[in-house]
């Protein structure tokens, strides 16, 4: 009785095992494909977006900083038209990148899940979860020190205000990414334990 309800557990465990392989089969193949799509437009995007800073940083804000347009200091016009133009880019950028790290966060999530003899997709999921939380929190952050100079040109306080939303942001993100994080890291944790028991 005991041997034949300890066979149905490993048959089930196997079963749910190969149904992850397969997932993991199947992301390796979407990462691709996001990659093939995705980078050309986020190298161009990018690149564009890196000339339209320095310009504008370094050409155009130096030399209007003597001028002003209907009273307003011009070079807080060039500021105010450069970051709509670098918004417009970098949200391009930011949907790109975004389905490349999802793709490949995926994939990652369901290696590690095989790597730890994770049995059941949730718990790849809460990799993946947990992960593309940082991975945004760390996109956010690289965009405000792009616009940090820009929104300081403007005025200081709306660079601090952008500061401070993406601070609390950021907190809260990371909050919400280390509940999954937690609970995979439990389950290792118990895994490994319960395998050094048995031995």
């Amino acid at each position: 009785m005991a041997r034949g309800a300890v066979r149905s557990l490993l048959a089930v465990a196997g079963e749910a095992s190969g149904e992850l392989e397969e997932e993991a089969r199947e992301a390796r193949v979407f990462l691709l494909k996001e990659l093939r799509a995705g980078m050309p437009k986020i190298l161009v995007n990018a690149g564009v977006m890196a000339l339209v800073w320095l310009l504008t940083m370094y050409v155009f804000i130096p030399l209007s900083r003597e001028y002003a347009a209907l009273g307003i200091p011009l070079p807080q016009v060039i500021s105010l038209a450069m970051i709509a133009a670098l918004a417009i880019l970098a949200l391009e950028v930011f949907r790109e990148v975004l389905r490349l790290i999802d793709a490949a966060v995926t994939c990652l999530a369901y290696r590690l899940a095989l790597r730890h003899a994770c049995s059941t997709l949730m718990e790849a999921e809460d990799y993946r979860v947990g992960v593309r939380g940082v991975v945004r929190v760390a996109l956010a952050v690289a965009l405000l020190a792009v616009f940090k100079d820009l929104l300081n040109v403007l005025h200081p306080a709306v660079a601090a205000a952008a500061i401070l939303i993406t601070a609390v942001w950021a907190a809260i993100t990371l909050m919400r990414s280390a509940k999954p994080l937690l609970k995979v890291t439990e389950r290792c944790v118990s895994s490994a334990l319960g395998r050094k028991r048995g031995e």
